[in-house]
């Protein structure tokens, strides 16, 4: 049974886990040149999304988890909604591939995988994430190709697929 994580920012990223934390898919949002993005003109193709979470609902999905989206104040209105936006073309996709999904808060995956305090900053989150994620999966390719350092997309969706196997 596969547990799947989805970071739904800009640079977010879905990891598909088995039960032993080995990675079995993993895709970026913003490789566009690739076979691995899923954005399309600026939103989650959710086409594609389905056609490759299909798949492996036939594998077997105990729980996709998606982080709930995290919009401060001063974002400004415009940001909101496009974060919004592609969060429900997310959650979308996940009700049409018929998955079972549960959301969490960036606080709470963090909380109780690695204490994170409110507070933290993002950026000492990420950096986290990324250890943590080397430790515990350490199949999973963090450095996209043509890259040098790793991608926090998939560090942060890997920890939401650890979050969901506990």
């Amino acid at each position: 049974m596969l547990t799947i994580g989805i970071d739904p920012g800009d640079r977010g990223a879905i990891v598909a886990l088995d039960p032993d934390a080995r990675p079995v898919h993993a895709w970026t949002a913003d490789d566009r040149g690739g076979e691995l993005g899923y954005f399309l003109d600026g939103d989650p193709n959710a086409r594609e999304l389905v056609a490759r979470l299909g798949p492996l609902r036939d594998l077997g999905v105990r729980l996709a988890v998606l982080e709930t989206p995290f919009a401060p104040g001063r974002i400004g209105t415009a940001n909101a909604i496009t974060i919004g936006r592609r969060w429900g073309i997310l959650y979308a996709a996940l009700v049409l591939a018929r998955l079972p999904v549960q959301l969490v808060t960036p606080a709470k995956w963090s909380a109780d995988l690695f204490g994170g305090r409110k507070g933290t900053d993002a950026k000492a989150r990420k950096a986290v994430a990324v250890r943590l994620v080397s430790e515990r999966v350490p199949d999973l390719r963090l450095v996209p190709p043509g890259c040098r350092v790793p991608h926090d997309g998939l560090a942060d969706a890997a920890c939401l697929a650890l979050w969901g196997m506990r």
